[in-house]
């Protein structure tokens, strides 16, 4: 009871070093502990990943492995976050696909959002679409809109955009940032008269268009 209150204090104190971003500290902390639980591990991981220390984030999570402990929906997570950010494309495949086939952790709704984001930011827009019609729910706006981002940054999309503005404007049909987006889409791809038609239901809506926006 004392050792596991012992390790239960050392994890909370590691873990409030790691949310404010005194990463050193906290890693301090976790290299003294003699004894660690898988939060304490998925802590760390998060935490490093938040402050995008992503090298650190995939040796961290190998030592955590072969010391025997078997990560969970969160170290994924983190995991799959911290390869999208620093652009470990085949790693992050990787993981994704061992979560499932080694841990038999069933992907959330982040665990794709993390990979759709992964393949968008390196320009694999096929596998990131790939990844949004995979999906076993109807994928949700944050993560269509960074698709469509990352479609507009590299000037290509995969699909049928109709399919994209559709979904996008469906899930959220009264943020105007939707209406944004999948205007911008409308005249990248040269349908103009859709982008005119969206625009118009966005002052039918009464949804006012930032100024500075496309």
């Amino acid at each position: 009871m004392v050792l596991k209150l012992h390790v239960e204090l050392e994890t909370a104190l590691l873990g409030m070093y790691a949310k404010s971003g005194h990463i050193q500290q906290a890693f301090r902390i976790f290299n003294s502990m003699d004894d660690k639980n898988l939060q304490t591990w998925t802590i760390m991981i998060s935490g490093l990943a938040d402050h995008g220390q992503g090298e650190e984030v995939v040796s961290l999570f190998a030592r955590m492995e072969e010391s025997g402990f078997r990560p969970d929906s969160l170290s994924f997570s983190a995991i799959l976050y911290a390869c999208s950010h620093i652009g470990f494309v085949d790693a992050g495949r990787e993981y994704f696909e061992k979560m499932a086939s080694t841990y038999n952790i069933k992907p959330t709704m982040e665990h794709y959002r993390c990979m759709a984001d992964m393949f968008g930011h390196a320009g694999e827009l096929e596998e990131a679409y790939d990844i949004i019609r995979s999906m076993p729910t109807e994928p949700n706006s944050v993560i269509l809109r960074s698709f469509i981002s990352a479609c507009k940054h590299h000037g290509h999309i995969p699909c049928a955009e109709e399919n994209i503005r559709e979904i996008l404007l469906k899930i959220e049909s009264d943020l105007r940032s939707n209406y944004v987006l999948a205007s911008s889409l409308s005249y990248l791809f040269g349908y103009c008269s859709d982008a005119n038609n969206l625009r118009s239901a966005m002052k039918a809506k009464g949804i006012k268009k930032y100024l500075g926006s496309s």
